[in-house]
């Protein structure tokens, strides 16, 4: 019987322990306020005091070939999202009148050679007769030979026409295929002309091994960038990915954009430009961010934080809110350099990148409810 009692008295104990840190950890806890740790790792050399941008990667440069409507197309040769090289055929214009009319005038020019050859004879000819002719004779003979090379220079003059209609005709032959002068993908774009089908056709190819970013200001940030300022251009998916440019362009002419939520008013945005030192492999359309250059890539060796993280930073003893067990805790840090243009100060002991600590909020105190940010 004494058994049967103890059990029931443990268990009775064992559920209220369990309904107890039910209470204490999923029940609200009064006035007492929550605050949230981050990983040191992912706050090394992240500055609140810098301004970022968010950009698109756009081509270097691209290249628009428009069909003519007025010319018959013969073959277009590349498809949409195609890969092509510089000197590749996009497509062709029928060309079978300019090379016939080009037959044409070989076979007259054929014919007027020979024509001159024929009258040069002839007036070799004369002029022997002319060593043996009297006074009246002469005069006649050298009539003749007036007449024939008049007629000789005519037919060098037609020779000298057709052949530079020929030139003119071997442009238009030479024309009539439309190659790319850049390496890229193809991008076609209808036009929607009646008639043929082609007509009107806009075939863009766009650079494929150099790009570039677009970003844009608003007006309060305009003066936050200038032409030649080097700057990092972050991947929007891994902000640890990055590469680095200067900025070619701002350009001062407004872009409208909404202001949302219903807010019919619109807010003026500038244009940038960024080349890239380098050809990364970026992906055209892909987001990214874009930052003023301040040195920020630099602090990365070592354990490099936001100042604002940093109490006492002037003081003997500065500490951080560290997070130990859902719990925070001062811990005195020994600092470094400090970045005044960046706000960032290096620390130097007292924290490991593998440790959580949280930001001073005027609230917290010494064994705070902290929770991991992951």
């Amino acid at each position: 019987m004494k058994t049967i009692k103890t059990k029931w008295i443990c268990a009775f104990l064992g559920g209220t322990a369990a309904i107890g840190l039910c209470f204490y950890f999923f029940l609200p806890r009064g006035s007492e306020e929550t605050f949230y740790a981050q990983k040191v790792e992912k706050l090394i050399g992240r500055s609140d005091n810098i301004n970022r941008f968010s950009g698109i990667i756009e081509p270097k440069s691209e290249e628009k070939y428009t069909i003519d409507p007025s010319k018959k197309i013969t073959e277009i040769y590349v498809k949409d999202g195609q890969k092509v090289n510089e000197g590749d055929i996009l497509f062709s214009y029928d060309a079978s009148s300019a090379t016939n009319s080009i037959s044409s005038n070989n076979l007259d020019i054929e014919e007027l050679q020979q024509n001159i050859g024929a009258l040069n004879n002839e007036i070799n000819a004369l002029k022997q007769q002319l060593n043996v002719s009297d006074a009246d004779q002469k005069y006649q003979i050298d009539q003749q030979i007036s007449d024939k090379s008049l007629e000789l220079r005519q037919r060098e003059y037609d020779i000298q026409t057709k052949t530079n209609e020929n030139a003119q005709l071997q442009q238009e032959v030479d024309c009539s295929q439309i190659k790319t002068a850049i390496s890229g993908f193809v991008k076609i774009e209808d036009a929607g002309q009646q008639g043929d089908e082609n007509a009107g056709q806009v075939i863009t190819v766009v650079q494929s091994d150099h790009f570039m970013v677009k970003g844009s200001l608003d007006e309060t940030a305009f003066n936050s960038l200038k032409a030649e300022d080097p700057v990092i251009v972050r991947s929007k998916l891994d902000q640890q990915q990055f590469w680095l440019g200067k900025v070619t362009e701002i350009k001062e002419k407004q872009e409208a954009a909404n202001e949302g939520n219903g807010n019919t008013e619109k807010a003026s945005r500038y244009p940038f430009y960024v080349s890239l030192e380098a050809n990364p492999s970026l992906i055209l359309g892909q987001h990214v961010y874009v930052e003023p250059d301040l040195g920020q890539e630099n602090t990365v060796k070592g354990i490099w934080l936001e100042s604002s993280y940093i109490k006492n930073i002037k003081a003997e003893h500065p500490y951080v809110w560290k997070y130990d067990h859902g719990k925070a805790t001062k811990k005195n840090i020994k600092i470094g350099q400090i970045n005044k243009k960046l706000n960032m100060v290096e620390i130097l002991e007292g924290i490991k990148k593998e440790d959580y600590i949280i930001w001073p909020d005027k609230q917290i105190k010494e064994g705070s409810f902290t929770i991991l940010e992951e």
